[in-house]
């Protein structure tokens, strides 16, 4: 199954999460900084993709979504905003 690395608020992470199961997709849900690198490597080689959710920001949320764009473009991984 694909891993779908997601970048959600924390009001619809498990709906996110039970949908993409459902789908048959592999739910991830790093949002550390430290970890976006790698995760968007292993996404991107399971032929999988990154969605980001700009619902309920701060500043650390903002970073983390910026991390993960940056990374999908270096590792050629597709991603999909969701601008609510």
């Amino acid at each position: 199954a694909p891993l779908v690395h997601c970048l959600t608020n924390y009001v619809s992470l498990d709906v996110m999460a039970n949908g993409l199961l459902a789908a048959g997709a592999s739910p991830v849900m790093v949002v550390s900084r430290a970890e976006i690198d790698r995760c968007v490597s292993i996404v991107g080689k399971t032929n999988g993709a990154v969605s980001i959710n700009l619902g309920m920001l701060d500043q650390h949320r903002i970073d983390s979504c910026k991390k993960a764009v940056e990374a999908c473009v270096m590792c050629n991984v597709p991603w999909v905003l969701d601008p609510v």
